[in-house]
């Protein structure tokens, strides 16, 4: 009983690990994609797609992550 609890809390630290990671490389995104509108003269206006792809980024990471631990 005691095993199965333990195994049940090291599958939860795992899983946070991950999400944590694939949040972080979502945020690295927002920092590329903040450098590139200050070297490369992005339109402002084209801020929130720029939001969007680096949400969708890090949707797919995590997705990733999440399937390559179920296998």
């Amino acid at each position: 009983m005691n095993k199965s609890s333990e195994m049940d809390e090291m599958e939860t630290k795992i899983e946070l690990f991950s999400i944590s990671r694939a949040y972080i490389v979502g945020v690295a995104g927002l920092g590329i994609i903040q450098l590139a509108t200050i070297f490369y003269d992005i339109n402002i206006e084209y801020l929130p797609v720029l939001l969007l792809a680096a949400m969708m980024i890090t949707r797919t990471v995590n997705r990733l992550i999440i399937k390559r631990k179920m296998m």
